[in-house]
């Protein structure tokens, strides 16, 4: 400038209209003329810097942030053209710089809100702040995104369940008390029933006096967490809920076998703690007698990865061993590994009611570290670092300011070659992004991120085309992917649960539908997979029991608790054809998002009613049986004192008379003598006749002196002759294979089975064959005669063929009867050969 110390008026008006920060002083460093932005931005009249050296002006605080330009000294004052132009350049620029930063923050994934003054009456925001506040696209037209700001958005904000008022928020309370607002998150409820849960913070901003003119809010949306941390929590929930409900011991184990975890249902059965069976402190509760066994399949399982399946008994807390049905099964990652083992212990020494539900539970999962907000990087087209915002820093463990200037793939040597490309992409003009992509570092370390990648700078003919450069937001979502994975697992965990289980488990919702069914639900009733969720319960149940269990039902809906369904009543399931069947029900409930789902374990105990019935069946008949063989018993031994009394006592009586007489005679010849003493023979041999005849008839002496074959030789004579009926004996097998009780057993059969011929048939002629068949020995006694009814029931009944049936039992063998009416009869005894037989 001249040394005249004046400007020219018209420049005067000119300069002052200037939108900008100008001074402009003299040969001496004076001011001599000031634009209106510089004394509004420097809070100073014009007459106050005026004429002061411009080192002075530039001295205090308030104007601590400008800086002074010297432009050439001219010999003469510029004309006002050439100075309107030049400050329009120095204008367009300043605007062409502007817009550049509002496209940085623009296409920033972070929401950023500016106020403009302390009172935040004016507050604009960055793109993804109106994607937040009005729901647009992040990334979409900036044009759209502007626009709308124009309009009212309605929204209520919260922290930690109370709401805020607006001078609470964080860009309010940093302009108001002048501080920093640390990081914290806010919920916000939008008109429109949208939820975004925020992590915010906070700064002021001064002007050149240090007083505050306003704030910046920076905010990230943590909302997809938030919901991958409840989704996990109510998971976690169902787990421990169900686990403990099931009546069955259930157990986890790590990869290699270490138990970690029971249910309470095993240590009240086992009447242990936790500290003793942790690990492979289960052995303590195991039979000597199985455990090397168990041991063996155990550890193999563990090394192939099988399943696990065996029964074998375990000790209770009264100290009684119980037979447990035990299935484990390994539960794998996405890729196949095992990554541990689940397994149930079943009960099936008593199928009663069900145990009540099981009541507490362990821990299984671990609180999840929040997640950090997005990292944000600007580089240049040679990939070099010019800004980085702090975060990056953070999520990279890098130092603050250590890496601009530098390369990114200085900074990231082992970044992945397909990266390259993209950033190369971007470059050349393209904009790109991924919701998930995984970094493996090549110290072994997987790190998933959440990109975007975007040109920025000028793209216009000017430039050839091409962007200035890139810019890189990265969010670390590896936690979240951490929570997923353990959200599968646990899902599995879950399904490994049911599918293991040894009863029918249904859920039910508060309609009466049902909402899941387990493997052995669907075969039980005769469902194919997915056909019972959706159904009602009811259909399950005969039509009878249909209405009042709509009642029983919505009662248990509205009291819900662990308890056995129906004790003492005699419930029916029905299947898909139709069937009905004997069940056992106990009740639980599990509380969801979605409401209590009420929890139905189901046994089928058909084949308990069946046993039950055939051992009272059983019964009946043994004491029948018992009665009749006291009976029996008795009429023999008076038939054997009758026998005796009436001939074997009489005979030896009048024996010994005879005897006393001839003792006392003195006379009578020795032909005499003998006559009488043959006599006395005969008797004799009579008596002791009987008396073989009786011991016959208790117990055939003549099986063991002679063998089975000959003893029921020489009975069937007898029988025939004393019957007079045709009878037919036909013996194929040694003696020798045959113990004594089983050649008894056979007897006895025989001699019964000839005592009914004898008694009811009117048979003519009866065949009697012994022969060897297989691995037995078969007894078959066949008559013409009139026959029975072999089902009836009086015959069943019978002494004589209960008899049989016993005995041939006892021998571990079968007894097969063949009769109707007019037919004949025929019967068949077969017993095994006696080990080590040939």
């Amino acid at each position: 400038m001249s040394d005249e110390g004046a400007v020219k008026p018209d420049f005067e008006r000119l300069f002052n209209s200037v939108t900008g920060d100008y001074l402009v002083v003299d040969a001496n460093l004076r001011v001599v003329a000031a634009s209106d932005g510089y004394l509004q931005e420097a809070m100073v009249s014009r007459t106050d810097i005026l004429g002061l050296d411009v080192f002075e002006a530039f001295r205090g605080k308030r104007h601590s942030e400008h800086t002074v330009r010297m432009e050439p000294e001219y010999p003469q004052p510029l004309e006002p053209d050439e100075l309107s132009g030049r400050l329009s350049v120095a204008n367009d620029e300043l605007v062409k710089r502007a817009e550049e930063l509002q496209a940085a923050l623009d296409a920033a994934p972070v929401a950023m809100w500016i106020a403009h003054d302390p009172k935040c009456l004016r507050i604009t925001g960055n793109a993804y702040a109106d994607k937040i506040l009005m729901g647009a696209e992040w990334g979409g037209d900036r044009s759209a995104s502007a626009q709308s700001r124009d309009v009212a958005v309605s929204y209520r904000a919260f922290r930690n369940g109370m709401e805020l008022l607006p001078e609470d928020l964080p860009a309010q309370v940093a302009a108001a008390a002048g501080k920093p607002v640390p990081e914290g998150e806010i919920e916000l409820v939008f008109s429109d029933r949208r939820t975004v849960n925020m992590l915010m913070s906070a700064v002021p901003l001064y002007n050149a006096e240090g007083q505050v003119r306003g704030s910046v809010a920076v905010g990230v949306d943590v909302t997809a967490r938030k919901r991958a941390e409840a989704a996990l929590r109510d998971s976690e929930e169902k787990f421990r809920t169900l686990a403990n409900a099931i009546p069955q011991l259930c157990s986890m184990a790590n990869a290699d076998g270490w138990i970690s975890w029971y249910n309470q249902r095993w240590y009240e059965y086992t009447g242990t703690t936790p500290e003793q069976m942790e690990g492979w402190g289960w052995q303590s509760v195991h039979d000597p007698d199985t455990l090397a066994e168990v041991l063996d399949r155990w550890k193999h399982s563990i090394s192939s990865g099988e399943p696990f399946d065996m029964t074998f008994p375990l000790r209770g807390a009264d100290g009684v061993f119980r037979p447990f049905l035990t299935r484990i099964m390994a539960v794998r990652d996405r890729d196949g590994m095992v990554t541990g083992w689940f397994g149930t212990n079943t009960d099936v020494s008593e199928q009663q009611k069900i145990e009540e539900a099981l009541r507490g539970s362990e821990e299984l999962l671990k609180t999840f570290v929040r997640h950090v907000p997005a990292a944000v990087a600007m580089l240049d087209r040679e990939m070099r670092y010019l800004q980085v915002s702090d975060r990056w820093y953070a999520d990279y463990s890098l130092i603050n300011g250590e890496i601009l200037g530098r390369s990114h793939y200085e900074v990231f040597p082992d970044i992945p070659e397909h990266w390259k490309q993209l950033h190369s992409r971007c470059l050349a003009g393209e904009t790109l992004r991924a919701d998930e992509d995984c970094w493996e570092h090549a110290d072994g370390e997987t790190t998933w991120l959440r990109w975007e990648i975007r040109p920025w700078g000028d793209q216009t003919e000017k430039s050839a085309g091409k962007p200035a450069g890139v810019l890189i937001f990265t969010e670390d979502i590896t936690e979240r992917k951490r929570i997923e994975a353990s959200l599968r697992e646990r899902e599995a965990t879950i399904r490994a649960l049911l599918e293991t289980a040894a009863q029918s488990i249904l859920a039910v919702d508060a309609k009466g539908v049902v909402v899941l069914a387990n493997r052995m639900a669907e075969e039980m009733f005769g469902f194919g997979p997915s056909e019972l969720p959706g159904m009602r319960l009811e259909q399950l149940l005969p039509e009878r029991s249909r209405e009042g269990h709509v009642f029983y039902r919505a009662e248990y809906t509205d009291n819900p608790r662990t308890r056995p369904m129906g004790f003492g009543l005699n419930l029916q399931g029905r299947r898909k054809d139709g069937t009905e069947f004997p069940i056992e029900v106990s009740l639980s409930s599990v509380q969801t998002s979605e409401g209590t789902l009420s929890v139905a374990f189901v046994s089928d105990i058909t084949k308990r009613k069946q046993a039950e019935a055939a051992l009272q069946r059983s019964e009946s008949e043994l004491r029948a049986l018992a009665r009749s063989l006291i009976t029996a018993q008795e009429d023999e031994r008076r038939r054997v004192a009758r026998d005796l009394h009436d001939d074997v006592t009489q005979r030896l009586a009048l024996l010994s008379i005879e005897i006393g007489k001839l003792a006392t005679e003195t006379s009578g010849s020795v032909e005499e003598i003998r006559k009488r003493l043959r006599y006395f023979q005969s008797q004799a041999r009579l008596a002791s006749n009987e008396v073989r005849r009786l011991s016959h008839g208790l117990h055939p002496s003549v099986i063991e002196d002679f063998g089975l074959s000959t003893a029921l030789e020489d009975f069937c004579q007898e029988f025939a002759r004393a019957q007079g009926i045709t009878l037919i004996f036909d013996a194929l097998v040694a003696d020798a294979v045959l113990s004594a009780g089983d050649a008894s057993c056979l007897y006895r059969v025989a001699q019964e089975c000839l005592r009914n011929v004898a008694k009811h048939s009117g048979a003519t002629e009866v065949r009697v064959g012994i022969a060897r068949d297989g691995a037995n020995v078969r007894l078959t006694i066949k008559d013409n005669g009139s026959g029975f009814h072999a089902g009836a029931d009086r015959v069943n009944k019978g002494l004589g063929l209960v008899s049989m049936k016993e005995r041939v039992k006892m021998a571990n063998g079968t007894l097969l009867i063949t009769s109707q009416p007019g037919q004949g009869t025929e019967i068949v005894a077969s017993v095994p050969l006696t080990g080590g037989a040939a």
